[in-house]
């Protein structure tokens, strides 16, 4: 039964943007080594570095800030006034002075802040073998001063004798110091004091002694204050460090610090409420005994009486007035000190003393249509009371202050004394080693992603058929990559020494349901119409646009698969320039091709049998130094005549037109030429380039072989 033999197809296009997982799993399982690899690579600097990162523990304390009642000399002031005394600093304010430096500069002095010291390891790896082996090494260190003109350098302590607690300061290799633990060592301006450490003989320790502002920055950056809910008053302060002690002793160091400051600003204040009162007691009490002789003198000269009833309640009003003028006189001078002339509270007195100015003003008016001496009178026993009661008022003051004084408390309560936790609260370690593996997968598969981007980017590999089309190539055959030539290509790698037959090599045989050998059996249909045509010869010219695009797999296996079905063919091996033992599907052959245009040899000396019926084949023969030109030979053109008379077809193997001219001296004398291209690695230049190539050698091509196809069928 005959087939109907099928033209060339030019399209079997594909979608071009459907992403291929097939594809996309397989360039991954092709990187599996590296993926691989890198992640354990990532696993194990995850791991080594949560085997090494210090532990970093968190204490916690709470504190109250309350409301303080207003005292001193603000109780002199009315009730429209006392509240700007009684008005404290928000929350946030008071978070600020904890975090002062007038706060903080006591703890990190207390603790030795300003000195750094850290155990010198191994780079890298040093601290992970020390943690390994389960050694410790720690120094506390009380004291470090250097003098100012000290030269540049790193300074280590390095220990002597662990068992004696003998060390050592040393700074570009010289010895600055040395002595012994607990005791406090001096020489040319350095001092120090070791108090204790645990170590091994030699081990060294950096020590650097840092500025205070440093050091109550690094306090001050572990250190976290925040108010629980809105207006509470409840603050929260968290420290962060390596040490669980230590750092519960300084954050409670710090609510202390805290706390005295805020009573000794509370008797402060009465202290200067006090002096201000002692400055103005000597000078009232003066005013108050001239006033007074004054007083009596003048009602002595006039042999005056009593004042009447109308002067008496003028008199009354007017001390009362003169009294709150005073006590705004005083208020003013403590607001001054704490408050601008644009404040509220300095406004409302302001008002409050033109309003009492006014007052006053009115009763001078009515006063002044009062006999004369009782004007006088009137004028002179007003300022006696009213200075009477200024003193019995200021008296009566300093008692109460010096109460408050003695009994002064702060504003602040501490509600839980700090606690750290039993667990670091980091490094996470398990979530330090899951993002290793995170970051080692994402890195692997992008670098294999971003490698088979460039390397389409810059190579631009033919993937799709219709890139073909584009090009005006029909497509003669798709060959499918072969999982059975990749097994005979990893066997010819491991026996590279021992020249396996030529048949072994091939699928025909071997491999019949390969996918590959489909593909090669559909170009035997479709290069039935463009071998009809014999004028010249039956030669078919088997080449490729760059090297390893499979051409002598495709020339080979086509070979075979053809003279199995009865044609009489002959394979020539027309890449005269590589050795017999780089070749994947070189004949075993003593003299081939260029052994018969060099030395004249006859046809039946280079053409040998195979152990494939119908097959004959030329090996390449030796190596030339001008292949191109042996080809260009009349003697080439002999041969191609010879075999059109005795096979049916002969099928030539030649290098890629980048590597050598071969193919475009062959191409003009043969019937047909096909070009193979190979998925993914032969590029659309490359074939236009080729097609260029050809053109000017007075021969066109064919069609295409898509090779190493791996898109679905």
């Amino acid at each position: 039964m005959t087939s109907q033999a099928l033209p060339p197809s030019s399209s079997d296009e594909y979608p071009d943007q459907i992403i291929d997982l097939n594809k996309i799993f397989a360039l991954f399982f092709d990187a599996k080594w590296i993926i691989i690899v890198t992640v354990a690579i990532f696993a194990l600097i995850g791991i080594g570095y949560a085997m090494v990162a210090t532990p970093a523990y968190r204490a916690n304390a709470l504190i109250q800030i309350e409301e303080k009642s207003p005292g001193g000399v603000s109780n002199l002031m009315s009730d429209q006034l006392s509240d700007i005394f009684s008005a404290e600093s928000s929350t946030p304010t008071e978070i600020q002075i904890i975090k002062s430096r007038m706060i903080l500069g006591k703890t990190a002095e207390r603790f030795h802040l300003d000195i750094l010291v850290t155990p010198h390891y191994f780079p890298v790896v040093g601290k992970l073998i020390n943690r390994l082996k389960g050694e410790n090494h720690s120094i506390q260190v009380s004291k470090f001063d250097i003098p100012e003109d000290a030269a540049d350098g790193a300074y280590k302590l390095v220990i002597l004798d662990s068992d004696t607690k003998q060390y050592q300061l040393v700074q570009n290799d010289a010895v600055i110091l040395r002595g012994v633990a607990g005791e406090t060592l001096e020489k040319d301006g350095y001092q120090l004091l070791v108090d204790d450490f645990e170590s091994s003989n030699g081990f060294e320790f950096y020590i650097q002694k840092r500025s205070d502002l440093d050091a109550i920055k690094s306090l001050s950056d572990n250190l976290t204050i925040s108010e629980i809910g809105k207006q509470t008053g409840i603050v929260e302060l968290d420290l962060v460090g390596g040490d669980p002690e230590q750092i519960e002793q300084m954050l409670d160091d710090i609510q202390q610090n805290y706390f005295l400051q805020s009573t000794q600003r509370n008797a402060s204040e009465a202290e200067k409420s006090l002096e201000f009162l002692r400055k103005q007691l000597p000078n009232i009490k003066s005013e108050l005994d001239r006033e007074e002789n004054q007083l009596n003198e003048y009602r002595q000269k006039n042999e005056t009486i009593d004042l009447s009833m109308e002067a008496k309640a003028k008199l009354d009003a007017m001390v009362a007035l003169d009294a709150q003028l005073n006590e705004l006189t005083f208020k003013e001078s403590e607001i001054s000190q704490k408050f601008t002339k644009d404040h509220p509270a300095y406004i409302a007195l302001i008002k409050k003393r033109n309003t009492l100015l006014a007052r006053k003003n009115s009763l001078n008016k009515d006063i002044k249509n009062l006999p004369k001496t009782q004007r006088e009178i009137l004028r002179m026993t007003r300022d006696l009371e009213v200075d009477q009661q200024i003193y019995v008022q200021l008296m009566n003051e300093m008692q109460e202050l010096s109460i408050v004084k003695a009994g002064a408390g702060g504003n602040v309560r501490i509600l839980d004394h700090a606690r750290s936790s039993i667990h670091p609260i980091k490094p996470n370690k398990p979530m330090i080693v899951i993002m290793a593996l995170i970051a080692g997968v994402a890195l692997s598969v992008g670098f294999v992603l971003a490698r088979a981007g460039v390397k389409a980017l810059l190579f631009g590999g033919v993937e799709q058929t219709s890139e073909f089309q584009s090009l005006g190539l029909p497509l003669y055959a798709r060959v499918h990559k072969s999982s059975a030539e990749i097994k005979l290509s990893k066997k010819r790698q491991r026996k590279k020494s021992v020249r396996q037959p030529f048949e072994s090599q091939l699928l025909v045989g071997h491999s019949a349901t390969d996918n590959a050998l489909k593909g090669i059996e559909a170009l035997q249909s479709n290069l039935r119409y463009a071998l009809l045509d014999k004028q010249a010869n039956n030669a078919l010219m088997i080449t490729s646009p760059t090297e390893s695009a499979g051409t002598s797999f495709i020339a080979a296996n086509f070979a075979a698969l053809m003279a199995e079905k009865g044609e009489k063919v002959l394979l020539i091996d027309a890449d005269m320039r590589q050795r017999k033992s780089d070749k994947p599907f070189a004949l075993n052959c003593e003299i081939g091709l260029s052994d018969y245009l060099i030395d004249n040899v006859t046809f039946e000396q280079v053409a040998k049998s195979t152990s494939i019926t119908n097959l004959d084949a030329i090996a390449s023969g030796a190596i030339p130094p001008n292949p191109a030109e042996l080809l260009a030979l009349p003697s080439f053109n002999k041969l191609l005549s010879w075999a059109a008379e005795q096979y049916d077809l002969v099928i030539i193997d030649t290098p890629d037109s980048q590597t050598g001219q071969e193919a475009l001296v062959i191409g003009p004398l043969v019937n047909s030429v096909l070009l193979v291209a190979r998925y993914g690695k032969t590029a659309t230049t490359d074939i236009e380039l080729t097609q260029q190539k050809f053109t000017h050698a007075g021969c066109s091509i064919k069609g295409v072989i898509f090779n190493a196809d791996e898109n679905k069928s």
